[in-house]
């Protein structure tokens, strides 16, 4: 297959990745465990699909009466990143190399297309820490490898083909950019809040950088027991950037992934580099990073296709992205939000059709003889329940958006997609002055969507605050 180039002029060669949104097949189990069988010379014990919306398998080797532990990653069967898994394995590889613990690569499989490694010891959540000082010792490891990360020679990952960004803008936008023009490219309908922090990114990106380096990029992910890093994971996203912004990915991470108070990792990374973490950067690459998420779920909101099955989980990520991403900018123009007030009911007349519905699907819950099977009632009640406050609330939200773009844009919109078209437009020669009130009507738009997620997934992404900017620059 001919080599593919990204967005931004990244070459991957040899990919034999399959098409968007092909799906794993029934007996991708079964060439899996002869593939692996063949390549280690063992037998496969155990095989068994992870439990989460991407292919990926935990698996057991048994070789020379040794026990091997495997992990094979699959294909994501989205539009982003935007580079075959061979990518991601080909970064592992030299990051192992350069002395950075990651699993051991024993290659890549074509059905299912997956790259097959090790399983990595201990355990990825830092809430399960034993206690305070285990945390603590954690984060100062991490902070240990991210510097001696950033601080391995580049020329390996230039000569795989990773794009090597211009000191400056170009750097500090070598993340950002792959996302957005993906987004760009699928965009079908206008998006107000998207165009308003692609708009701030504009006029706030920094001129002067450090040389690239090599970066996480969607940094904070790892495997630990004992204290330490057993192994770093998930460097799908890896690119040449600013080592700042592996720090501010860490603040999005934290809430994702509960880390705690991140100060002593920022201190040993301080400690061990000399790098002095300014406001304007960290706050920069915190918004740069945090919309990603929103980028590259956006379009599926519109046209979900195979990834219907999550759509309320794109839906709370895509909300979760924006709010976190709005109050950075606050945070760092020293703007408050004034809070809205409480919605005001007005569900139409056969509203009483969804409780029925959600008292059906819990007793057919009760009565479900596999975990699965529970499992997917269980999503099921999910889209009900927001389906219900739609109903119930909706009315009231798309017209205090629609009555909010009117009086400020002078405009006449009778539905929330002429109302997104005139405030997309309204930004394009909006003053400052008009940017802040553009941003207080998307936070309140915001807001009244969060409220519709209560409780169904991923919640405490919209409740729970980064680390302020204040507590983690010089």
């Amino acid at each position: 297959m001919p080599a593919r180039e990204s967005l931004a002029g990244n070459k991957i060669s040899g990919s034999d990745a399959p098409a968007r949104g092909l799906r794993t097949t029934s007996d991708d189990e079964g060439k899996l465990i002869e593939w692996i069988e063949s390549t280690l010379d063992g037998k496969v014990e155990r095989c068994e699909r992870q439990k989460r919306w991407r292919p990926a398998w935990f698996v057991n080797v048994r070789r020379d009466g040794q026990a091997i532990p495997l992990y094979v990653r699959g294909w994501r069967n989205e539009a982003f990143p935007p580079w075959p898994l061979e990518y991601e394995a080909g970064v592992l590889t030299r990051l192992a190399a350069g002395g950075i613990p990651v699993p051991k690569i024993y290659g890549m499989t074509k059905e299912p297309y997956a790259i097959v490694m090790d399983r990595a010891r201990g355990r990825h959540n830092l809430e399960t820490a034993t206690d305070e000082a285990e945390r603590i010792s954690v984060l100062v490891h991490l902070a240990e490898i991210m510097a001696a990360m950033h601080q391995l020679p580049i020329d390996p990952f230039v000569e795989m083909g990773m794009y090597c960004p211009e000191p400056g803008s170009d750097t500090a936008l070598n993340v950002y950019r792959y996302c957005e023009a993906g987004y760009l490219k699928a965009k079908q309908r206008p998006d107000p809040r998207m165009e308003f922090v692609r708009k701030w990114i504009r006029l706030n990106t920094p001129t002067k950088t450090t040389s690239p380096r090599l970066l996480h990029a969607d940094s904070g992910q790892f495997m630990f027991e004992n204290g330490r890093i057993t192994a770093m994971l998930d460097f799908e996203f890896a690119v040449l950037g600013d080592p700042i912004h592996d720090l501010a990915a860490l603040r999005s991470r934290a809430i994702g992934q509960p880390m705690g108070d991140l100060r002593p990792l920022f201190d040993r990374y301080r400690e061990l580099t000399g790098t002095k973490i300014s406001r304007e950067l960290l706050g920069f690459y915190s918004v740069s990073w945090r919309i990603v998420t929103a980028l590259n779920t956006a379009n599926s909101l519109v046209t979900p296709q195979n990834r219907s099955d999550h759509y309320l989980e794109y839906i709370c990520r895509y909300i979760s992205s924006l709010l976190n991403t709005l109050r950075d900018i606050a945070e760092i123009e020293n703007i408050s939000f004034e809070e809205p007030a409480a919605i005001s009911d007005s569900p139409s007349r056969w509203a009483l059709s969804f409780s029925l519905y959600e008292d059906r699907l819990d007793e057919l819950g009760k009565s479900a003889p596999a975990q699965e099977e529970k499992y997917q009632l269980f999503r099921t009640k999910a889209f009900v329940t927001f389906t219900s406050r739609l109903n119930q609330h909706g009315h009231f939200i798309e017209a205090e958006y629609m009555s909010s773009v009117n009086q400020l844009a002078n405009g006449a919109a009778k539905t929330w997609e002429e109302a997104d078209a005139l405030l997309e437009t309204f930004l394009e020669t909006a003053s400052p002055e008009q940017d802040r009130r553009v941003l207080q009507i998307i936070y309140t738009w915001i807001r009244r969507q969060a409220s519709l997620l209560e409780g169904l997934v991923r919640y405490h992404q919209l409740t729970v605050p980064y680390q302020p900017l204040s507590e983690l620059c010089d």
